[in-house]
């Protein structure tokens, strides 16, 4: 759904999409959405009337897909496999590279040419974060993986400078501070013992 929240306090529904998706990007007036059996790429130019542009399908999966665009890439991350989809023509976006990873990604995070996972077993009982090379898009591979400890459900996942930070939603893990000055070996340097399900980095403030 877009949505018009210039008047906060009276927000109004613009349009919806026929289809639904779990989690989506929009980069000026391209969005990005990922959902369970495709990726597409809509014209939303015209808030009230969006333009579906191209799709990608897959092969259904029973876990979310997380979704993030970069430039002429978005990186679409499905049951225990990263995407990379080339969007330079977003009429026929193509699926040029994939890596496997060995946990369910929940977030994804961007810097330079590392892309940063936050992922979770099956069964909720054990987070970690994957580090993965993506300079070359047609052949990413995973750098590094850093479990966290035992009873851990990662959720969100932001990077700013040299650290990542990864919430969890469970009180007793929180938000977990991952310093990646090295990206090949990351190293937990704290963590903030409260439920943390979506997360914002301003200057250093979180």
């Amino acid at each position: 759904q877009i949505a018009d929240v210039s008047n906060p306090q009276s927000p109004t529904i613009l349009s919806t999409t026929p289809n639904s998706y779990a989690d989506l990007e929009v980069i000026g007036n391209k969005a990005y959405l990922a959902g369970a059996r495709t990726f597409d790429v809509f014209d939303v130019s015209d808030p009230g009337a969006p333009v579906l542009l191209g799709s990608l399908p897959f092969d259904p999966v029973a876990t979310p897909s997380v979704v993030l665009a970069e430039g002429s890439l978005a990186y679409v991350a499905r049951g225990l496999t990263i995407h990379v989809i080339d969007v330079t023509n977003p009429a026929i976006p193509e699926d040029i590279g994939s890596v496997p990873i060995t946990a369910f990604a929940t977030g994804l995070a961007m810097s330079g040419t590392y892309l940063y996972a936050a992922a979770t077993v099956y069964n909720g009982t054990r987070g970690s974060l994957h580090v993965v090379d993506v300079s070359d898009p047609t052949n990413p591979t995973v750098s590094a993986s850093l479990w966290m400890p035992p009873e851990n459900y990662s959720s969100d996942i932001q990077v700013s400078g040299s650290h990542v930070y990864m919430g969890n939603s469970l009180p007793s893990r929180g938000l977990q501070i991952i310093d990646v000055t090295q990206p090949n070996s990351p190293k937990i340097m704290g963590n903030i013992a409260r439920a943390t399900r979506a997360i914002a980095v301003s200057g250093s403030m979180i």
